[in-house]
């Protein structure tokens, strides 16, 4: 193309483009500082969002182990419970007999208000409480507890009444 121009015509449309090359460069230059600006500041928002996010999740998690740990405490618990109560179902009837033999020798005049059964080292430990009519009924249930169940122990102040005497008794199964 041939280009019929005056030389100050031909600078100044030179000089024209130059400025829109430059308007051009600043554009792009500003619409890169805005770019930045946007993703810095939305990429702040953004972290803000991740790291409440996070800190949400990681709430939300530490609250399931705790609850976790509270169904692990109750299973344990309820675990231990069923073991005593199997321990207990399989030693019912070790204890049954027990019972119909105290049952079994006790004087008539002799009533029982309590009694309590143990098991340590495979052995009942055997203790009831009761009011007896006499001091002569009292021997008698001494003397057949230790024919039946060997060392018996009576509580001392049973001795001294001679009547309705309240009497607490411990002894060990053979």
């Amino acid at each position: 193309m041939i280009n019929f121009l005056p030389p100050e015509e031909k600078r100044e449309l030179e000089q024209r483009k130059l400025f829109f090359k430059v308007l051009d460069l600043e554009f792009l230059l500003l619409s890169f500082f805005v770019f930045l600006a946007i993703l810095f500041f939305g990429g702040q928002k953004l972290g803000y969002f991740f790291v409440q996010e996070n800190r949400t999740l990681y709430e939300a998690k530490e609250k399931e182990a705790l609850l976790y740990k509270d169904l692990e405490n109750e299973i344990e618990e309820f675990n231990l419970l069923t073991l005593k109560v199997g321990s207990l179902l399989r030693e019912q009837k070790k204890i049954v007999p027990i019972l119909e033999k105290i049952i079994s020798i006790l004087p008539n005049n002799i009533s029982l208000n309590s009694i309590s059964i143990s098991l340590e080292k495979e052995k009942f430990k055997v203790g009831f409480s009761g009011i007896a009519a006499s001091r002569e009924d009292l021997v008698l249930l001494k003397l057949k507890l230790e024919e039946n169940f060997g060392e018996v122990s009576f509580n001392p102040e049973a001795w001294i009444q001679p009547t309705k005497i309240n009497f607490l008794v411990n002894f060990e199964t053979k």
